[in-house]
């Protein structure tokens, strides 16, 4: 049910990453990944799971600010900025992400101020499913990718990961907690109150049961001496 960053530590699962608590995918897929989900070989594409990072909260928005338990994987390469990666313009080109567009929101300058060295940060928004921070893109800035890759790799994971009927009825559990409590309860106390109903105006049901058995066996002249 956790998901485990590239050091191993399970997010939420140790004091050293317990307040870190979802799994996200901080650096950009590269052409392996997106060759192994365009032919479904699953082995090959959860191997993205492998490369995560704990996180306090599943970025919402691409200003929000991200808190994460920094990796070996992360300190040990120069394209981070704290805990977000840094793309470049043949990334963007490569993928044919639309450039003026992500330089507009992330660079400084907006596209005007473009260079050949210039870097943008490797943001997206994201659904928290349990303790993974699933991509949820859209828009012109990611669409290339996002349109023939990222929709395949969710379909994916959600039947490889929630196939399993143990965590399909976990996970349902997790999401639908508050109806289930709300429900409990409120069948808990209709029944204490019907108990108490029972309790108080018992013989009142009973003797007027009787009566309108009496009444009907004399309106139907069925009444015996």
């Amino acid at each position: 049910m956790i998901g485990w960053d590239s050091d191993g530590n399970g997010c939420g699962f140790s004091d050293a990453t317990k307040d870190y608590g979802h799994l996200y995918w901080s650096e950009p897929p590269g052409d392996q990944l997106y060759d192994a989900i365009k032919t479904l070989d699953v082995d090959k594409a959860l191997e993205l799971l492998n490369n995560g990072v704990c996180v306090k909260e599943c970025p919402s928005s691409n200003d929000q600010p991200i808190e994460c338990k920094v990796t070996t994987r992360m300190a040990n390469n120069a394209n981070y900025d704290g805990c977000v990666y840094q793309i470049d313009l043949a990334y963007l080109e490569k993928w044919g992400i639309d450039v003026d567009s992500y330089a507009d929101e992330f660079y400084a300058g907006g596209s005007a101020a473009v260079t050949p060295s210039a870097r943008f940060p490797f943001r997206y928004e994201t659904t928290r499913m349990y303790g993974y921070c699933l991509p949820k893109l859209s828009g012109d800035k990611v669409s290339a990718f996002s349109d023939k890759t990222i929709e395949t790799f969710e379909k994916l994971f959600e039947e490889t990961v929630m196939n399993d009927k143990l965590t399909s009825y976990i996970y349902d559990i997790a999401t639908a907690w508050k109806v289930i409590a709300i429900c409990s309860g409120t069948a808990i106390v209709l029944g204490y109150l019907y108990l108490l109903l029972i309790r108080c105006m018992g013989a009142i049901i009973v003797w007027l049961s009787i009566i309108l058995l009496q009444l009907s066996l004399i309106a139907g002249g069925a009444y015996v001496y």
